[in-house]
């Protein structure tokens, strides 16, 4: 498992550092490594896959909130806290618009 959150997390920053580009949809999620990370602010922020943790909890552990920036550094420390938590076998962020998507999986 350990292996698996550290590829998540290495893709993660390759895609970051790499600045790859592409147009994010107002309707569909889709994977960072896909979308421009930086540029526009966030609007609002969904949570998809959890099972006994409340949204509200998640979100809490996040360095970034509602009107920031999307921040490729700041959004990599929100990644980080929230492994660094245990809560979770899987973390992953994804952008649909001006909206942050945490996709979890709860351990």
């Amino acid at each position: 498992m350990r292996s698996k959150k550290l590829v998540r997390a290495l893709a993660f920053l390759i895609a970051l550092t790499a600045g790859l580009s592409g147009v994010g949809g107002r309707l569909h999620a889709q994977p960072l490594q896909q979308i421009p990370i930086g540029g526009g602010v966030i609007e609002s922020i969904a949570v998809r896959g959890n099972q006994r943790i409340e949204p509200s909890t998640i979100a809490s552990y996040l360095t970034v909130r509602i009107g920031d920036p999307f921040n490729p550094a700041a959004l990599d420390e929100s990644l980080k806290r929230l492994f660094a938590t245990g809560l979770f076998a899987d973390v992953s962020f994804d952008r649909s618009g001006d909206t942050l998507i945490i996709n979890v999986t709860e351990n």
